[in-house]
């Protein structure tokens, strides 16, 4: 069923994600699943879909364009549960294939020389 509006939207890619999070600590739960409230309500806002009936291109403009202005470790934790819900939408194969900063945390990139060590 396609949803109506971004609650609904929201709500119901909060519930793919709500099934895959046990034995986490019930803050993770609550961050995990309102990230995952966001990205619903975020693609159905542009492009009125739910979650069932996403593309691709529609996690990868989320990924790029919605969260350009967040920072690295937000991104790296919205990646995280966008991975979350491609598996539980069983389209885990997606994964390999969106590629971008959003898929490491950037903490404190300034100490690291261009081998990746800390000075």
């Amino acid at each position: 069923m396609n949803p109506v509006n971004h609650e609904q939207a929201g709500r119901q890619t909060a519930m793919l994600v709500r099934f895959q999070l046990n034995g986490v600590s019930s803050a993770t739960k609550r961050r995990r699943i309102a990230r995952a409230e966001a990205v619903g309500e975020g693609i159905w806002k542009r492009w009125q879909l739910g979650p069932r009936r996403w593309r691709r291109k529609h996690v990868v403009w989320f990924l790029t364009h919605y969260l350009k202005d967040r920072t690295s470790s937000t991104q790296y934790q919205y990646w995280l549960t966008i991975r979350f819900l491609l598996v539980a939408l069983d389209r885990g194969h997606w994964i390999p294939t969106l590629r971008g900063p959003w898929i490491r945390p950037n903490h404190a990139n300034a100490d690291e020389s261009s081998t990746g060590r800390l000075r």
